[in-house]
């Protein structure tokens, strides 16, 4: 009963952050399948399967992080 108690206490004063957790997750995972969705299909149709009006949205996914940037000067420099 304790034990209940502890978790419904919890439960009740953290729920807030619990949601906004849940919330910046998913997030985090749509933004990820968007990404790596980009590598290989084509702009407009990322668009259409992420649900965005506009591809200026869609163009964030695009962006290539530190290590893609590195990589790409890597491969450059020794070709």
């Amino acid at each position: 009963m304790l034990l209940q108690s502890c978790i419904d206490f919890c439960y009740y004063t953290f729920a807030e952050e619990f949601e906004a957790i849940r919330t910046y997750l998913q997030m985090v995972q749509r933004h990820r399948f968007g990404y790596r969705l980009a590598e290989s299909v084509p702009l407009h149709r990322l668009a259409q399967i992420m649900g965005h009006d506009s591809l200026d949205i869609t163009k964030l996914y695009i962006q290539g992080t530190r290590h893609d940037l590195q990589q790409a000067v890597e491969t450059i420099a020794w070709t």
